[in-house]
């Protein structure tokens, strides 16, 4: 026994003194150090972030009765005083735009030009005159993280080539759409308690093919990044549709961004892994820009499908099980089949089922309703875009 001892206390010096244990060491250092910074850096991203939020936010209640900002399918603007408010709804597929305390007669006169410079408006222009972006891109450039930002997001239009038919129309397009959209409109005046305001706003129901043709200005994009990573066109079309309903302009205080709603801290990280070599953050800039968006989400359906949840041998229950994961994370998804985070525990369950039954499994059992949702509408969606 004390031999025994005695020739494993020399294996263990003999091991520790090994160049190739030292570089194993040194390796394992660096990257727990990488990680570590990391996620620091992925701290103060958030900071900047919920700060400059709650700026934004007073900003806006010095002036109306409830902040009123961006979502995943609702895009708001505020002008720079904050006196004029314009919302574009994706999916219920309107706009409106509201005046406190309008001056003049020429009511109509107003609501044109800002329905011109909506329909005129880039993603570039919509992010630079963001006041919460604005605060959130010069903090992030002038910290010290290792982070991916863009100064040109975007040239196309934000709305104007869905809702007047026309790729980058010029002008005279945007003023006849603009002329057309203000008929249509329901205008409504009222009186609000806070501060006394008096309030004009104007909704107007955007046109009923507004939805194909937005879907269809990222036709190009979306198939050459899916035929990049081997995957569904289809697939990343429902996906963007559930996520977005194709607003390039998509925000949720996750915080994500864009039209497939990129998450820097986990999408961001493994995406950026696979495409550059290295993990890195990213800005909400580099994430407006749509083809930048579409290349990041894409990698990360692709890194779910592939690296998560490769145990899952049939191609059709993996896929399914690659949707809820990007709603809800692939770990989750275990719980559905096993009742514990754990794809490797969960992947020889999953193997004897149909993928019908994988479906179902997920639909009766994912521990979140929204993912559940999320699931059936990509599945649904799917079937529509393979059909375009």
């Amino acid at each position: 026994m004390k031999i025994m001892k005695i020739l494993i206390l020399l294996f263990l010096v003999l091991l520790i003194n090994n160049p190739l244990f030292a570089d194993y060491n040194a390796i394992n250092k660096d990257f727990l150090k990488f990680k570590q910074n990391t996620e620091k850096d992925f701290l103060l991203y958030k900071k900047i972030i919920d700060e400059e939020f709650n700026i934004y936010k007073r900003s806006i209640l010095k002036v109306w009765s409830n902040a009123e900002i961006s979502s995943p399918k609702i895009w708001v603007e505020y002008t720079e005083d904050y006196r004029v408010k314009r919302e574009l709804n994706f999916e219920k597929e309107y706009i409106k735009i509201s005046i406190v305390n309008p001056t003049g007669s020429e009511i109509k006169d107003k609501m044109l030009s800002h329905l011109e410079d909506m329909l005129s408006e880039t993603s570039t222009t919509a992010v630079k005159r963001d006041q919460f972006l604005r605060g959130v891109e010069k903090r992030l450039r002038s910290s010290k993280m290792d982070i991916l930002s863009s100064d040109k997001v975007d040239s196309a239009k934000v709305i104007g080539d869905a809702v007047t038919g026309y790729k980058n129309p010029n002008s005279k397009q945007i003023r006849k759409s603009a002329l057309d959209l203000l008929k249509r409109g329901k205008v409504r005046r009222y009186s609000s308690k806070f501060k006394g305001s008096n309030i004009i706003s104007i909704e107007i129901a955007l046109p009923k093919e507004s939805l194909k043709r937005k879907a269809s200005l990222y036709v190009d994009t979306v198939r050459d990044f899916s035929n990049q990573r081997s995957l569904d066109p289809s697939l990343v079309f429902a996906v963007i549709h559930t996520e977005s309903t194709f607003n390039p302009m998509a925000k949720s205080n996750i915080p994500a961004y864009g039209l497939m709603q990129v998450v820097p801290r986990t999408a961001g990280l493994d995406a950026t892994k696979l495409i550059f070599g290295r993990q890195v953050l990213l800005a909400p800039s580099y994430l407006y820009n749509a083809q930048n968006n579409i290349r990041i989400g894409v990698a990360y359906l692709a890194i779910l499908s592939k690296k998560y949840l490769r145990s899952i041998k049939n191609p059709k229950s993996r896929i399914y099980c690659a949707i809820a994961a990007y709603n809800t994370g692939s770990s989750n998804v275990g719980r559905a089949f096993i009742n514990k985070a754990s794809m490797r525990s969960a992947a020889p369950v999953i193997n004897k089922m149909t993928p019908e039954e994988v479906y179902q499994r997920l639909i009766a059992k994912l521990p979140q309703k929204e993912t559940r949702n999320y699931l059936k509408k990509v599945r649904r969606r799917m079937k529509y875009y393979k059909t375009k």
